[in-house]
């Protein structure tokens, strides 16, 4: 598919007009958009423009099933870069006010469109960072405030996240006062409930934004009435982090009882807190625990760059030796040596570990078997086995066309291959494997097509 540059330079503006103009009268999005462009610099008309096509989008919705989900989350894609692209480069007040008028349309939307793939939240999200970029050069600054108050209170589906997560950046300090005051008065206002309100969770989250502990900590006090849960002390302590009082949010996690989700939490914090504090030991560390929890190129990478560098070597010896030895599951270990070009060894794993990897992995072990055939053909023929039994016991005949391939380079490589004893040669092996699906007429066309 040729790009757009491309297509600028081989045809003439006037075949790409008549072409455009041809795609428009099928394609009500696109047709928006070279509407919006056609506009030029007037901004009131552009946001006008921009609200009648998601008034035109989101009024009177039926449902929407998944799978028409994702079109209706591209045409919400293009209203988003007509706000991006045409309004917010000209007036940002307007801006913040069509932001606005596409968030308030996120409870119908959500509750009749089915967001499984994401393509509904992302528009969302997107624009509530466009909303966010807007409010710092928006002139009305009371109608900052007020809309900022308004999106967070009713921040009821998670799309308005990015504006309660960056108020505190694009409010004056002034600004953000009565931003909080507000909600505390919301929060205090509000029935009391045996769990977390959104209106203490609102005033809560913002006021932890603001990076300052002591403000957090205040706040927490004023809601929680007692002790902190260690959630709570998690949260503090992140805010510590991000003023850089290291010692005092490690002291802080520390105490706490590491359970559950938690103990990723409170590890995260710990390592930021070493590293702040530069502590290289604690820091190698925790490293050499993620890896061994989870052996994977990028969690090696990150203990190798924790290590001084005179002792590279070591360390990934003993990284290599854990991962082989491990009873991690035996996809990783393979994908990981692999990754980090230790292909002999892979072979090797591969070979000893064989009943442990599944052909399900077909995503990726043709791709290994492929790199094994030149110097370890056995590694690559029980590979490429896998991958043929899993596609036949399972039946896949859509994927028969990739069994005959496996099957063929079977046949490739079985002449440089001593077989042990423990491995059935090429002969019976495929003389089993023909007699067990002999009843699968069209494997052997796929066979016989290959031929």
């Amino acid at each position: 598919m040729p790009t757009a540059n491309q297509l600028a330079k081989k045809l003439s503006k006037s075949r790409l007009a008549e072409l455009l103009a041809e795609a428009c009268l099928t394609n009500e999005a696109l047709a928006s958009r070279v509407e919006i462009e056609l506009l030029g610099d007037k901004a009131a008309v552009v946001a006008k423009t921009i609200e009648n096509r998601i008034d035109s989008l989101t009024a009177n919705l039926d449902y929407i099933d998944y799978r028409q989900a994702s079109h209706f989350g591209q045409e919400l894609d293009t209203v988003v870069q007509s706000i991006e692209q045409n309004l917010l480069p000209l007036d940002p007040d307007l801006t913040l006010a069509i932001c606005y008028h596409f968030l308030d349309t996120d409870e119908e939307v959500f509750n009749l469109v089915d967001d499984s793939d994401g393509s509904i939240g992302d528009p969302y999200r997107n624009v509530a960072d466009l909303f966010s970029q807007a409010a710092v050069n928006a002139q009305d600054r009371l109608t900052v405030v007020d809309l900022t108050l308004d999106c967070i209170r009713n921040n009821n589906y998670g799309a308005r996240d990015p504006i309660m997560s960056q108020a505190a950046h694009f409010l004056t300090n002034e600004e953000f006062a009565s931003l909080l005051h507000a909600l505390r008065q919301y929060f205090l206002d509000a029935p009391k409930q045996k769990f977390r309100s959104s209106e203490q969770f609102h005033y809560e989250f913002v006021a932890q934004s603001k990076g300052d502990p002591e403000l957090f900590r205040r706040v927490l006090a004023e809601t929680k009435k007692g002790e902190l849960s260690g959630y709570d002390r998690i949260q503090l302590a992140r805010t510590l982090c991000q003023s850089k009082r290291w010692q005092e949010a490690l002291d802080l996690v520390q105490a706490i009882e590491a359970k559950g989700s938690w103990v990723q939490m409170i590890e995260d914090i710990r390592l930021q807190a070493y590293q702040g504090l530069g502590k290289k030991e604690e820091v190698a560390a925790i490293r050499n625990a993620a890896f061994r929890s989870s052996p994977s190129p990028e969690t090696l990478q990150a203990w190798l760059a924790s290590i001084p560098l005179d002792k590279p070597s070591p360390a990934r010896a003993e990284a290599i030796a854990y991962a082989e030895s491990s009873t991690c599951n035996a996809y990783t270990v393979l994908s990981f040596l692999m990754q980090i070009k230790e292909t002999d060894r892979a072979a090797a794993y591969a070979q000893r570990h064989i009943d442990r990897l599944s052909g399900r992995y077909w995503e990726i072990l043709p791709k290994y078997a492929r790199e094994f055939e030149a110097k370890h053909p056995l590694a690559a023929t029980l590979l490429y086995r896998k991958l043929l039994e899993d596609i036949l016991d399972s039946a896949r005949s859509k994927a028969y066309h990739h069994a005959a391939d496996y099957w063929h380079a079977l046949s490739q490589i079985a002449s440089r291959i001593q077989f042990p004893d423990t491995v059935e040669d090429e002969t019976a092996y495929k003389i089993r494997l023909t007699e067990k699906h002999k009843r699968k007429t069209s494997f052997q066309r796929a066979l016989n097509e290959r031929a």
